[in-house]
Order: structure tokens, then C-alpha cells, then sequence
């Protein structure tokens, strides 16, 4: 058979050229190292494999002593195009502020990634203060999130290509440091509570130049034993954001709210909203921004910082209101149901030693503020509470610390 156009799909290239389909990969792995499209490395085996793509996606490699019996037409799919991929991989490995990126057979397993960590000195064998676990990226199927950890005995058994769910990131968390512990949880879009949502913003008119806060759920440390504390909802913000706590109901035509600290100034005492949802971005009627910053900062004792770091958002029912035209039940601007999704289902990992505890003051003046009152004769019940969140803030020591989070970040790729 005569040569026809073929498309290499070789990484991040594609390269077009003319071979003969009814030979076979095998020869034709050696047609690809002569013409340099792969490189084989020096002092390692060959770890290019020609793949099957079905519907975009890889379902199958095949092994080299296959090769000599397959022809390259068993694996042209497209338009003419044959994908060459390579079982190492660029490894980004996370472990608090450490972050180095390896080269690695992903076909290996999690054990042999750990010594070659160890032999690299990114992490060390385990001690007595101090332990390195892998952290999987997907939070699927898990009845607690301490299961996302992996445990020494499971290592040799998992192989990290599918540990990756499709990414090139691999997170660890010390699983006995008790000081400042690593935490981790589930990355969040919202918090949610009954027909409730609320979702934390940046302030893109004072704080733009700041990471957009990060949201988590299920959030305990990484140390198993002899760390107590929980939390439900955490948000992560760069020292010196200017938020806005938004919000929004499923089901209901408006609702009253407060937003309160456990300790220091209310940011919203009380106010009802007419309306599905509401972004309040200052304190009460003020113009004056609301800040996050560090307990630390604000001067304020660590035994006394969860109270100035944990926000209570209670939601109730708003009944109806009086305006220039009459009165008006507030069920009737009841949204359409909908479905909603809230999870991402990816699990994130913040490392102990580059928060802090959060903190709240009164920014510069926005024009995101709430104006007066434009109604009378409000109605509201709040002994029928429709949603309650506590959600605890914290802050990176430093903006290298916050971006490092960032692009640590995982979204669980799921065949």
C-alpha cells in the first residue's frame, strides 16, 4: 500500500507527514526515533506508547512486545491522526510552600513516586513529628473526608496515572504535625443550607488585584489524632481582600438575614430582601468596604482569633411589605425550581504554616452599599429559619502563599 497523510500527535505538537498504514507500529517507532519526533531518554527505558483515542479520549496503550504483530491502521483515528503519548509525565508536587515539579513514569505507583521524593529530598521518610501523605484530588464516593488521604499500605497498590483523575498535580498534606496543621476539604462554588445559598466574592472594584476567595467544605486537619476542630465552611482570602457575602434563595421570593461575628461589630444586624438574592458588600447601611484581613494583624490575641474569624449567617422568612402601591406578598416573586449543583468535588489542600487566622474591619467606601429603606410595614417571621452557615476565614501569610494554592487547585477529570 502506498504512504499516506498522517498527522502525529506527539504532546503538545502535531506533526504532519506520509507513512505506509499496513506496517507496523513497531516500525514505525523506529521510523519516530530516527526522525527525532521522540526522544528516548539516555539512561532510562522507552517510555513512549501508541495509544487508542475512542470519542477523544485514550482507552488503551499498547504494550512494546505488541507492537511487532500491529499494524499502524489499528490506531489511526480522526482524519489520519495517531496519538504517541509518553508514561512520564511533568509531576507538579505540592507539600505546604514547597513546590517542585519531577519527571515521572505515571504507569509506576504512588510508592515509587514517594522514593523518588525522598531520594530527591522534597520530602523525608517519616519521623515522629512530622508525616507525608499523598492527598487524592477527588472527593467522590467518599463517606469522610480523611479517606482523601492516602495511607502507607494502599501506596504500592495505586498506580498515579489514575490517581491523577487527569491532572499533572500531586498534593501531600503531614499528617502529624499538630502545630498549625494542614488542613483539607472539599473545593466549593457556595455554601448551602436547606433552600439557602451562600457564596463569598471579591470586591473587584477595591480588590482586584487579590486572588478571588477560595471556598471549602467538610474542612478538618490533616492530623487525624489530637486536633479536634472542624469546620464546615472556610474561605481562604489574600490579607487585605474586600469581600461581598452573597445570598440567594432556591425557593423563596426575598428573606431577612443578619451577619454576625462571633465577636466584633455585626456587619449586618438585621435586614430584609424583597428579592431572590443579595450581594451585601458593605457593613450595614454604610458606604465603608467589608475587609478581610489577619487576626494577627488587627492585634487580636490567639486564643481570642476564632471568634474575630467565624462569620454566623442566619436566613429567615420575610412575609410581604407595604410600598407606594399597595402591599405585596413576598412569595410571589418565588424563583422557578431548579436544579443547582454547588460541589466541585474536588478536594483541596492548604498547608498549616502559610494561614493564619482571618479577621474583619471597615474598608474604604464602595458603591455596593445597601441605600435606605424603600418600603413599610414589613412582615417577617424569624423563628422560621430558612438557612444557618458558620464560616470561618482565614488569610495566606503571603501573596506567593495564595497563588501557590491557586494553582495547586484540582477539578477531578471522571471517565
Amino acid at each position: 500500500m502506498s504512504e499516506q497523510d498522517i498527522s502525529i500527535v506527539i504532546e503538545e505538537r502535531q506533526i504532519l507527514t506520509k507513512y505506509d498504514f499496513t506496517k507496523k507500529l513497531e516500525e514505525f517507532r523506529k521510523f519516530l526515533i530516527e526522525k527525532k519526533y521522540i526522544i528516548i531518554d539516555a539512561d532510562d527505558e522507552d517510555t513512549w506508547r501508541f495509544a487508542i483515542v475512542e470519542n477523544g479520549k485514550v482507552t488503551r496503550t499498547a504494550d512494546l512486545h505488541e507492537e511487532q504483530y500491529i499494524p499502524v491502521s489499528a490506531y489511526i483515528y480522526g482524519t489520519n491522526k495517531i496519538l504517541v503519548g509518553n508514561l512520564k509525565k511533568n509531576l507538579d508536587v505540592f507539600a505546604d510552600t514547597i513546590r517542585q515539579s519531577f519527571r515521572f513514569d505515571v504507569s509506576h505507583n504512588l510508592a515509587d513516586l514517594r522514593n523518588l521524593l525522598i531520594e530527591k529530598k522534597f520530602i523525608h521518610a517519616d519521623t515522629e513529628t512530622s508525616s507525608w501523605r499523598f492527598v487524592s484530588p477527588s472527593a467522590k464516593d467518599l463517606k469522610d473526608i480523611t479517606e482523601a488521604i492516602i495511607g502507607l499500605q494502599a501506596e504500592d497498590q495505586m498506580v498515579v496515572d489514575k490517581f491523577l483523575y487527569g491532572s499533572s498535580k500531586v498534593r501531600m498534606a503531614d499528617i502529624i504535625r499538630k502545630k498549625h496543621p494542614d488542613l483539607i476539604g472539599v473545593g466549593a462554588d457556595s455554601f448551602e443550607n436547606g433552600d439557602i445559598i451562600v457564596t463569598i466574592i471579591r470586591n473587584n472594584g477595591l480588590s482586584s488585584d487579590k486572588i478571588v476567595p477560595i471556598l471549602m467544605t467538610n474542612v478538618r486537619p490533616a492530623n487525624k489524632l489530637g486536633v479536634a476542630t472542624d469546620f464546615q465552611n472556610v474561605v481562604l482570602c489574600e490579607k487585605e481582600t474586600a469581600i461581598g457575602i452573597r445570598i440567594y434563595t432556591k425557593t423563596h421570593g426575598g428573606f431577612g438575614y443578619s451577619i454576625k461575628l462571633e465577636k466584633g461589630e455585626d456587619i449586618v444586624t438585621k435586614s430584609l430582601m424583597p428579592h431572590t438574592g443579595w450581594t451585601t458588600q458593605t457593613y450595614g447601611y454604610s458606604r465603608h468596604a467589608i475587609v478581610v484581613t489577619s487576626a494577627e494583624d488587627l492585634g487580636i490575641p490567639t486564643q481570642e482569633a476564632i471568634g474575630y474569624r467565624r462569620v454566623y449567617v442566619k436566613v429567615w422568612k420575610y412575609i410581604s411589605y407595604r410600598d407606594k402601591n399597595g402591599v405585596h406578598q413576598v412569595s410571589d416573586n418565588a424563583p422557578k425550581p431548579k436544579s443547582m449543583s454547588i460541589l466541585s468535588g474536588g478536594i483541596d489542600v492548604v498547608g498549616g504554616d502559610d494561614i493564619q487566622s482571618g479577621g474583619f474591619k471597615e474598608g474604604d467606601d464602595t458603591d455596593n452599599h445597601m441605600g435606605s429603606n424603600w418600603v413599610s410595614d414589613q412582615v417577617d417571621n424569624e423563628n422560621e429559619v430558612l438557612g444557618v452557615f458558620n464560616i470561618d476565614f482565614f488569610v495566606f501569610k503571603t501573596a506567593q502563599a495564595a497563588q501557590n494554592m491557586v494553582e495547586s487547585r484540582i477539578n477531578p477529570e471522571y471517565d
